[in-house]
């Protein structure tokens, strides 16, 4: 979940923080209220390979000896077991089988999810704390109870397991459609789950012997930040698909058929570029409405889509993405030369990046 301009609600997807987050680090930089050294925050794989690159020092990530590896492979698998055994999901007011079935008929294995109120959340993480496991984007969903609880999830690739906030007591329809939005979300980032043997070590620093991270989290790549433009938009992308096609909500949670609602109006906020109504997201108050920054690259693959239709079939089939990079790239600079290319090339997931990216698919499919 990154820093959120006011056109960005609370409603945003923890994993984009977490990859940009990991991006920053490697470029030596700090998040807000850090301490102003790599190594500060503790002997993370992240930070160590940070500071190893502040100092010029060659780095070396490659799998750990075999024993180390086994050893390691044998920990997180159990600590995948034990996640699940914590608490019971509150599934209340969540369709999480025909959430699942939405994905699996079409080919896509999604992973499990818990669903937490505030309290329980809380004991939640302090568990996993005590198994050894601690994440950045499970952090930001703990701080998160401490301000207005809005329905929140992120997928935690290490834990095979998506993680998700509920508000506590009788949730509004408003809250039960966030919630089923945002758990379709986090389902499609799981679809590119991978198991704990595909996780990797490095062998020159005894401190990282026991740690173990992705290089990829779907179609992006977890150290450089190259292709959340992609993920962080098929994800949004099936997210609308599915309220569009599984719930037959075309608007999302807006009753377009009201002559008083104003499409145009709703649709874009702020500077950002306009997108279709089922990714703007109203608010129980009445106030602004909101969007998650996935709606951008999202409302751009809909638009390659109507150009190469084989898109959709390319990105839904091809999880994970790292043997078909080519294949889709292909498609979309069959579109525009050069256009996959520099989608691909996107490393950051910032508003502004992203509303550059979507600019970038406008201006070369002649939409301005």
């Amino acid at each position: 979940m990154v820093a959120m301009s006011e056109q960005f609600p609370e409603e945003f997807d923890p994993t984009v923080r977490a990859i940009n987050e990991v991006r920053q680090t490697m470029d030596g930089q700090t998040t807000a209220g850090a301490p102003e050294t790599a190594m500060a925050s503790g002997p993370t794989p992240e930070n160590i390979v940070a500071e190893k690159k502040r100092l010029g020092i060659p780095i070396k990530v490659s799998e750990a000896p075999a024993d180390v590896s086994r050893s390691v492979i044998d920990d997180m698998t159990r600590l995948r077991v034990l996640a699940g055994e914590i608490l019971p999901s509150n599934d209340q007011g969540v369709d999480m089988q025909r959430i699942d079935t939405f994905f699996t008929r079409r080919g896509l294995a999604v992973q499990p999810a818990t669903i937490l109120t505030p309290e329980a959340l809380r004991y939640y993480l302090q568990r996993l704390k005590e198994l050894g496991f601690t994440s950045k984007s499970l952090e930001e969903l703990g701080r998160h109870t401490e301000r207005d609880v809005t329905p929140l999830a992120s997928y935690e690739q290490r834990l095979g397991r998506i993680i998700a906030l509920r508000p506590p007591g009788r949730l509004s329809p408003l809250e039960i459609f966030k919630l089923n939005y945002n758990i379709a979300h986090e389902k499609a980032h799981s679809s590119a789950g991978k198991p704990v043997e595909d996780m990797v070590y490095t062998e020159d620093d005894v401190r990282m012997m026991r740690e173990c991270f992705f290089e990829r989290s779907g179609l992006a790549n977890v150290t450089t930040g190259e292709g959340i433009f992609l993920e962080e938009g098929e994800s949004e992308r099936q997210a609308a698909k599915y309220a569009r096609e599984e719930l037959n909500m075309p608007g999302g949670f807006w009753p377009i058929v009201d002559p008083d609602i104003n499409p145009g109006v709703l649709a874009k906020i702020g500077s950002n570029e306009q997108v279709p109504l089922v990714y703007i997201q109203p608010s129980e108050a009445g106030s602004q409405p909101g969007m998650t920054i996935g709606a951008l690259p999202a409302y751009g693959l809909e638009l390659l889509m109507r150009e190469a239709p084989e898109l959709e079939a390319a990105l839904e089939s091809n999880r994970p993405f790292d043997e078909h990079a080519e294949q889709i790239t292909g498609i979309i600079n069959g579109i525009s030369p050069g256009l996959g290319d520099e989608l691909l090339r996107i490393d950051r997931p910032t508003p502004g990046q992203f509303n550059e990216g979507l600019r970038l698919i406008k201006r070369r499919l002649g939409y301005s």
